[in-house]
């Protein structure tokens, strides 16, 4: 553990260098846009459409953002390889390093917050206006994905809902049809043997019941207050 914690430190602070880089990157290129801007503004770009120069301002950030990235990362190679051979000298030498680009940075911040504040109060109404407008499509945009996303996922509960309301009303009919399948069956059994010898009502009963019980020992009923139904139906048969 003694020897992990000064590289984590180590890689911290290269992680912290790395993205300070990157914000000097991304503040260069604000910078060059109010430069920009302020050449528009005073006659030099006249020609120039403030869309024409949101975009090359663009992608000269991203240009500049991606040298960075790549500074970042020969920094950081350079670094480990500075590790493992000086490793000694290491901490010195990154302390010198955050402090001169933490100074670099603060100054920097605080002349980029100035000009941002100076460009807002006198930018033109009419990129004003583009920057509205695009704020307010995105806005939109979003606020349609999200109504959509929740219509949606209310119509899918609800098809889910009746579908198996359906399935449960269908699977209810079916069995209700084998119930009274099974007791026609079982009357007409009964009947048969009935009218193939002369019995007395309480022989009827006792042969009624014991084919419903048989009925019930095949699973053909539901529950034992469904056969107690069949059983008080039956018994108001008569021979």
């Amino acid at each position: 553990m003694s020897n992990l914690e000064p590289t984590i430190f180590y890689l911290i602070i290269l992680v912290t260098v790395s993205v300070l880089l990157l914000c000097v990157g991304i503040t260069i290129s604000y910078l060059r846009l109010i430069a920009k801007y302020n050449d528009l503004k005073e006659g030099k770009d006249k020609k120039i459409d403030p869309q024409t120069l949101i975009n090359q301002a663009q992608a000269q950030s991203g240009k500049i953002i991606e040298e960075a990235n790549l500074k970042s990362k020969e920094i950081i190679s350079s670094a480990e390889n500075f590790i493992t051979t000086y490793n000694s000298n290491l901490n010195e030498e990154l302390a010198k390093a955050t402090q001169s680009y933490t100074l670099k940075y603060q100054d920097m911040l605080a002349q980029t917050q100035g000009e941002s504040i100076k460009l807002l109060q006198n930018i033109p109404e009419d990129i004003k206006k583009v920057f509205i407008q695009e704020i307010a499509s995105i806005r939109s945009a979003i606020q349609v994905e999200v109504g959509k996303a929740q219509t949606d996922a209310r119509n899918l509960v609800v098809d889910a809902y009746r579908k198996a309301e359906a399935e449960a009303q269908n699977y209810k009919k079916q069995r209700m049809k084998q119930v009274d399948d099974a007791v026609v069956m079982i009357l007409k059994d009964v009947a048969r043997k009935v009218l193939s010898k002369e019995i007395s009502k309480e022989e009827h009963e006792k042969l009624v019941i014991k084919a419903l019980e048989e009925a019930r020992r095949e699973n053909i009923f539901f529950s034992e207050d469904t056969l107690s139904e069949n059983l008080d139906e039956a018994n108001k048969v008569q021979i």
